[in-house]
């Protein structure tokens, strides 16, 4: 129980860096927290891999300018976690700003010591 509440810990870590770093647009932390494989999956139904999302950032095309966290649950499955959070976000999808309220599933593995993002699916509340 003790490893699994720490476990979580280091999962909500990696959770706050990772919007951290779409809000600074900071590729290498990008790089480090989220697998090779990813899948990300927007709330319009857009699904980017790793390599897309780099792209769009670098480009300007989507741009995180605020994401707001206002609940967060992760369940610990000892190497695997999934966390469910609700937030609002303020993006720019090249010149229109949105502002959105969404549920974000994302499926965290660790490996070699690191959790990395694998998947991260949002939809909007209702």
């Amino acid at each position: 129980l003790f490893r699994s509440v720490s476990q979580s810990r280091y999962v909500l870590l990696a959770v706050q860096q990772f919007e951290k770093a779409l809000l600074e647009k900071n590729e290498a932390l990008i790089e480090t927290l989220v697998s090779p494989q990813l899948i990300f999956g927007h709330s319009n139904g857009w699904v980017q891999d790793k390599q897309a999302v780099l792209k769009d950032m670098r480009s300007g095309h989507l741009s995180y300018l605020q994401i707001n966290p206002s609940g967060i649950r992760i369940r610990m499955m000892g190497k695997k976690a999934v966390v469910e959070e609700k937030v609002e976000v303020e993006v720019k999808l090249d010149a229109t700003q949105v502002k959105l309220k969404l549920f974000v599933l994302q499926y965290w593995e660790r490996h070699k010591g690191q959790w990395k993002l694998v998947l991260r699916q949002s939809a909007k509340q209702s």
